[in-house]
């Protein structure tokens, strides 16, 4: 997750200077940065669109891949159930969530230019709202939007609901070894965290989309998700092992470090900040 928000800064409007800089593009592949891996050379030209369903398709060619390897080892004999394969696919979308979430979002991640136009901020050459191809982008954004972070969330929203009327049914056995991935790192009293963290790592997620054009309105909102989370962590206490709770506190509490640090590399205006901070 540390470094799945790490990815997420990287979307910041926010020049990140040696040797942070060097550090957040080494992780832009796990953003599934297609420029990374030069898909325009695979392609034969650097088209954005074919860019983009490359990158949408990254997910679902790795989990056909992953369902392809487990079905193999269950010809030959392990014991690997429909409950297995389903904990393997859910456990991967929740390692990589905000990464899917950041990389279906980048349409709608919008800066402006000097020209009063605005263009994105992961390819300049692209105006928003105004051409075919960022039309192209959009429509294709909002199927992603819909078949990843707003399917993922629903389902375990839907899920979590129903882990209490699943277990005083008699179907608990059932709920530990299915979605496992999702309960199986809390103890019962805390079954939610789940879907909490989960909600954590989508407005992680949308900070740099929502506040595209406001570098320092970024940095305040993405300190306060950090902040508030962290408090609830502090609080719930949620995971089984008091080793993995005070891991993930320090984990928090570097994140929120880095994300002061930007603070001082943030170039605004002075009279912005003023009216901005009061």
């Amino acid at each position: 997750a540390a470094v799945q928000s790490l990815g997420a800064f990287r979307q910041l409007q926010i020049d990140w200077v040696p040797p942070v800089d060097v550090l957040l593009d080494l992780l832009c592949i796990l953003a599934f940065d297609i420029q990374v891996i030069k898909a325009e050379c695979m392609v034969g030209e650097d088209d954005p669109v074919k860019n983009y369903v490359m990158r949408l398709l990254l997910y679902p060619v790795f989990a056909c891949c992953l369902l392809l390897a487990l079905l193999l080892l269950r010809a030959l004999g392990h014991p690997i159930d429909r409950d297995r394969i389903l904990n393997s696919q859910g456990l991967i979308i929740l390692i990589v969530y905000i990464s899917l979430a950041l990389s279906v979002a980048l349409p709608f991640q919008c800066i402006p230019n000097p020209n009063g136009t605005d263009s994105l901020a992961s390819n300049p050459a692209v105006v928003c709202w105004d051409s075919e191809v960022h039309a192209a982008l959009a429509g294709l954004g909002v199927v992603g939007l819909l078949f990843y972070p707003i399917a993922i969330l629903s389902l375990v929203i839907y899920i979590t609901i129903r882990h209490p009327a699943l277990i005083a049914s008699g179907q608990g056995l059932m709920v530990a070894r299915r979605y496992r991935f999702i309960f199986n790192r809390f103890p019962p009293e805390r079954y939610f965290y789940g879907l909490l963290y989960l909600i954590r790592g989508t407005l992680i997620a949308l900070v740099p989309v929502v506040f595209a054009a406001m570098a320092m309105v970024q940095v305040l909102a993405m300190g306060t998700v950090l902040v508030f989370f962290s408090a609830l962590q502090s609080r719930l206490w949620p995971w089984r092992t008091t080793a993995a709770n005070l891991s993930d506190l320090g984990i928090n509490f570097g994140l929120l470090i880095c994300i002061m640090g930007a603070s001082f590399l943030v170039d605004v205006k002075q009279e912005y900040g003023e009216r901005l901070l009061g």
